[in-house]
């Protein structure tokens, strides 16, 4: 067995060593070898399009966990709409048809910020696109029966962010917590 993560910065650890990387922490404290299919800037439609062609029939095996965590550079671009969302969830599905076990996460948002990665846009109206966004993964994941997590509660705090949009170290450690507390079940 093993964790395939897939998805954009967050999942990368931009802004981190990739030691203190969520995905990291998760493959040490389970033991299990975790795979970071993190692309800086990626968006839903490009995971989507990874997994169909590279990530899910290369690397996948019956039994691995998939988790599948995107969505904010869709809002940041062009806001969030039902396609962006239909795509985190095709991804899960892919992994359901190769017998794996998918788990879908849910960004933490954006938060203010002194030197934002969002630039002049404003916090609160992102993460109005977001919270649609997010409501409409849920939805579809709870629809399926497939496992979901969400960082916007564990991750209030804009202290643990470097730039509002990526977490320091402390939150990838706090993800890395809340993945695994979602997965035990799947292990």
């Amino acid at each position: 067995m093993k964790i395939i993560c897939i998805g954009d910065s967050l999942t990368y650890g931009y802004g981190v060593w990739q030691s203190k990387c969520w995905v990291t922490l998760l493959s040490e404290a389970t033991g299990i070898r975790a795979l970071n299919h993190g692309i800086n800037g990626d968006t839903s439609g490009y995971m989507l399009e990874r997994s169909r062609r590279h990530v899910i029939p290369d690397k996948a095996d019956p039994g691995d966990i998939v988790i599948v965590m995107g969505g904010a550079n869709d809002v940041l671009m062009y806001g969030a709409n039902e396609n962006d969302a239909s795509n985190i969830i095709m991804i899960a599905e892919l992994a359901l048809a190769k017998n794996c076990k998918p788990v879908i996460g849910i960004q933490p948002g954006f938060k203010p910020s002194d030197y934002p990665f969002y630039g002049p846009l404003d916090p609160a109206a992102l993460n109005e696109d977001f919270n649609r966004f997010a409501e409409l993964v849920r939805e579809g994941a709870k629809a399926r029966g497939i496992a979901i997590f969400d960082l916007r509660p564990v991750l209030e705090d804009a202290s643990l962010f470097n730039d509002g949009v990526h977490p320091t170290d402390e939150g990838h450690r706090l993800i890395a917590d809340t993945v695994l507390d979602t997965i035990k079940p799947l292990l």
